[in-house]
């Protein structure tokens, strides 16, 4: 017997190993570790799909069934580089049409109201895209969504995308 004797019949071990009880901590705190990123990952999951979720109901609420196009239309000028200048770029022809953004400068996490037409999806899913980054969006009709500016820099254009197509681009400016 080496270390201290617990004895008895109590079921405790005979030795103590104070290396033997370290490794088991530290295994335990690399298990629950694992299992706090494990149920991070997850909270993402429900939270992305209860944002999928909402969205799909507001459609169903709204009873947008993305063939009500009629009047939108998609302004561009022929041989003009929209990307680069002027209003923004122009959108999908038959697809969501943006009008005005509230404000059109702001910093990251600015509540950006884009005012338009079409902007309900029939599949429920409308995504706004400040440049290449998509920003949690919220539409509460078919003229207007409330979008929060992810992290960017400069001027980079705001589209909105539903199941219709690309909406035109117009201008967000970081600040």
């Amino acid at each position: 017997m080496t270390g201290q004797s617990w004895g008895g019949s109590s079921g405790a071990p005979e030795s103590w190993d104070p290396a033997a009880a370290s490794r088991r901590a530290i295994a335990t705190r690399r298990v629950q570790a694992r299992w706090r990123v494990g149920l991070a990952a997850l909270a993402v999951v429900v939270v992305a799909l209860a944002a999928v979720t909402v969205g799909v109901a507001i459609g169903h609420l709204h009873g947008t069934t993305g063939s009500t196009r009629a009047g939108s239309s998609t302004q561009t000028t022929a041989g003009s580089d929209n990307q680069a200048q002027g209003p923004g770029a122009p959108g999908t022809p038959g697809g969501p049409t943006i009008s005005a953004l509230s404000p059109a400068a702001g910093a990251p996490g600015q509540i950006v109201v884009i005012t338009g037409t079409g902007l309900v999806s029939a599949n429920g899913q409308v995504l706004a895209s400040f440049g290449s980054v998509v920003a949690p969006t919220s539409c509460p009709s078919a003229t207007t969504c409330r979008a929060t500016a992810p992290a960017g820099s400069g001027r980079v254009q705001v589209t909105v995308a539903t199941a219709s197509g690309t909406s035109n681009g117009l201008w967000f400016t970081y600040q």
